[in-house]
């Protein structure tokens, strides 16, 4: 049975097969810095805002793989496909891409929606009224409020069935991403 290219890579990697050149682990790095990068970005594009403990929205997650993905084929893959064109890492990163890719459409769903009527902001007398209910301030009540506004609205954007692909589709790049960032730091 013939072994994924990314499982392959990753037992290269546990078994010393191969150890990442610094100048391929500056490539995978610049994938990762690119990430964090546009995560920080959808927070100012006007997405919804979380608090810092918790994760990004889906909207966020997907709208940030769809910007990586269009900065890695226009920016990062021109100036690395021919320099490190056998590189494991190389394949890492269309690996990656790949994985992300069938995330794209869902992005600009949702990503559209959110500028065409995004959740809609709590009115004061709620956010009195919520405050009151659970012994929270007025700031942290609104916080709440909203947190479960943005929910509720991504959960009316896609099916059950699609919410499920996307799951499928962002385990297999989480595990991707877990692999690269291993090739990156060392395991450390």
């Amino acid at each position: 049975m013939e072994q994924d290219p990314v499982s392959a890579i990753e037992r290269a990697l546990i078994t010393l097969e191969w150890v990442p050149s610094p100048e391929e682990a500056s490539f995978g790095a610049a994938l990762m810095l690119r990430r964090d990068r546009l995560e920080e970005e959808s927070v100012r594009r006007g997405l919804p805002l979380v608090a810092d403990l918790e994760p990004l929205w889906l909207t966020q997650v997907l709208s940030v793989q769809s910007d990586l993905v269009d900065e890695l084929d226009s920016q990062l893959l021109p100036v690395w496909r021919v320099r490190l064109a056998v590189s494991p890492m190389l394949a890492l990163v269309l690996a990656y891409m790949d994985a992300a890719r069938p995330l794209l459409p869902y992005a600009q769903r949702l990503v559209t929606a959110w500028q065409e009527a995004p959740p809609p902001a709590p009115e004061p007398a709620e956010i009195r009224r919520w405050a009151a209910d659970h012994g929270l301030g007025a700031e942290e009540a609104e916080r709440q409020l909203r947190c479960n506004a943005v929910l509720f609205w991504e959960d009316s954007q896609l099916t059950q069935e699609e919410l499920a692909q996307v799951a499928r589709w962002e385990f297999r790049l989480m595990r991707v991403s877990s692999v690269l960032e291993t090739a990156v730091t060392g395991g450390s």
